[in-house]
């Protein structure tokens, strides 16, 4: 086998940042979606405690799509995510 026929660690890099690209994409246009949601739902409405609670589940929905996002850009490009509080 020939050494010229492998793939760079630098194409190999490129190759993931590629992908990662595409999947945030994809992840933003779902996140987008929820806080329309978010924003369909800060309106006042003649239910007013079951629209609290719609908006309250929206948020937490778009918080954890955000979260997943963070997490996988930070696993793809880092390879793991740190430990520990966020505190100082």
């Amino acid at each position: 086998m020939e050494w010229s026929c492998l793939v760079s660690p630098v194409e190999i890099a490129a190759a993931v940042k590629l992908r990662l690209a595409a999947e945030l994409a994809d992840d933003l246009k779902s996140v987008e979606r929820l806080a329309e949601g978010v924003a369909r739902l800060a309106v006042p409405g003649a239910d007013e405690w079951m629209r609290a609670l719609a908006l309250a589940f929206e948020i937490d929905r778009y918080f954890t799509a955000v979260e997943s996002i963070l997490l996988r850009a930070i696993r793809t490009l880092d390879g793991d995510v740190p430990r520990g509080s966020a505190r100082s």
